[in-house]
């Protein structure tokens, strides 16, 4: 990631301490993956996915991102796949 972006997402690109990262809760039974990461204050975010890393295209995720104070949250609840890939991309 460069400064720049780092410095967009809200994380310190002086500091190796402050990276910007993306945390996945699976939740097999339930069939849904949370997804959650530091927001920057007057930030919005999207997330997509890929159920292949072979496909050229990321889709959406639907149901929007929420923030809740310094938190961002985004579920999947998808259902049953067997592996999917997320990125978090920031909207400018």
């Amino acid at each position: 990631m460069c400064d720049l972006l780092e410095y967009k997402t809200g994380a310190n690109p002086l500091s190796a301490a402050s990276p910007f990262s993306a945390h996945a809760n699976v939740s097999p039974g339930a069939g849904q993956v949370t997804l959650t990461w530091e927001a920057a204050p007057g930030r919005s975010y999207r997330v997509q996915y890929k159920d292949d890393l072979s496909q050229t295209q990321w889709s959406d995720l639907s149901g929007g991102v929420g923030v809740y104070g310094v938190m961002a949250t985004c579920v999947d609840t998808a259902g049953a796949f067997n592996q999917r890939f997320y990125r978090v991309a920031l909207v400018e």
